[in-house]
């Protein structure tokens, strides 16, 4: 997938959660549906439940990898 495809897929998401949250879907609701979508799509789509899960653990481990930052040198 290209990097403009990603940003489109992802501003329309986000877009929608917004539109969401204005009406008063509180973000921990949003989350929860959107990670069982998640989770339900790419099981249901993937060529195979391995697959799915690298997808999904590949996900998380990239946002965890963001959130702890570079890692130095000792």
């Amino acid at each position: 997938m290209t990097h403009e495809k990603n940003e489109k897929i992802y501003n329309a998401l986000l877009n929608e959660t917004e539109l969401l949250s204005k009406e008063g879907v509180s973000t921990v609701e949003m989350a929860r549906v959107m990670a069982k979508f998640l989770v339900t799509l790419t099981y249901d789509c993937a060529p195979s439940s391995d697959h799915a899960t690298h997808l999904i653990m590949s996900a998380m481990m990239q946002r965890m990898e963001e959130n702890i930052g570079p890692l130095e040198d000792d």
